[in-house]
């Protein structure tokens, strides 16, 4: 993720589109705008960049123009939430719904695609949880089994106010108010 290898993506890229010939499907990176060094040296000029993040939507699609100066404009991955850890200092990550909802308007309105990560929480059922998390307050946090990571629907598949919110976005973007007279059992 970190690293400067574009040999080894040349060699994917030639993989499969020599497995796929014809039928190849759009091939492009994802990479996170946080640091300007991620965009720069995560792909290919012949592949369309996305970018991934979750807030500072102007800067970030800035950061992703700067390294792919022409074609569209994706947020591959808008994190809408975050992973947990077992006893973090910090406290279980929490996104506010409208800071969620804010970013994804900014998104669209910019004229770029978004795709929700996560969109369904889920769980690694058991002790099969991923490896660890250095915080931000530089402490090692082994991440939890649940993969929630604060979804607009959670990991019991309820709606949560995130998704809510999110609908009215939509909703309005697309001049589609009857998505909001859907009503969810619980």
């Amino acid at each position: 993720y970190w690293g400067v290898d574009t040999a080894y993506l040349e060699q994917l890229r030639t993989f499969i589109l020599k497995a796929l010939g014809d039928d190849c499907p759009l091939l492009f990176t994802s990479d996170g705008t946080f640091w300007p060094d991620l965009q720069a040296n995560g792909g290919l000029p012949s592949m369309l960049r996305t970018a991934n993040y979750g807030s500072d939507t102007r800067r970030r699609l800035a950061e992703l123009r700067e390294a792919q100066p022409t074609g569209p404009l994706c947020n591959m991955e808008f994190w809408v939430g975050w992973f947990d850890a077992w006893g973090a200092i910090t406290g279980k990550s929490y996104r506010e719904a409208t800071d969620v909802a804010k970013t994804l308007k900014d998104t669209l309105d910019a004229g770029a695609s978004v795709n929700i990560f996560v969109f369904h929480g889920g769980t690694s059922f058991g002790f099969c949880g991923p490896g660890a998390n250095i915080s931000t307050v530089g402490q090692y946090e082994p991440q939890v089994t649940s993969y929630d990571y604060g979804g607009l629907l959670d990991e019991a598949g309820e709606v949560t106010d995130k998704y809510l919110r999110c609908r009215e976005v939509m909703a309005d973007f697309l001049n589609k108010p009857e998505l909001l007279e859907r009503d969810f059992p619980r």
